[in-house]
């Protein structure tokens, strides 16, 4: 069952370790995938625009 949320700039979606339970796609705007650093910096290592799914792979590898 497909439902549409609108979340706000910075909400953590997916944590790594975290079990995943949704497959996210992005219809508007942009999504970013970062990392936590030791000196609570944050990494950014990719970029998800419109259109673009997020969190399949952990979901189809029961990650």
């Amino acid at each position: 069952m497909a439902e549409e949320k609108i979340y706000q700039a910075g909400t953590v979606l997916i944590e790594s370790g975290k079990l995943v339970t949704f497959i996210y796609i992005c219809l508007s705007g942009n999504l970013a995938m970062v990392q936590s650093q030791q000196d609570s910096d944050k990494q950014q290592l990719t970029t998800f625009s419109k259109g673009k799914l997020v969190g399949e792979t952990s979901l189809l590898m029961d990650l």
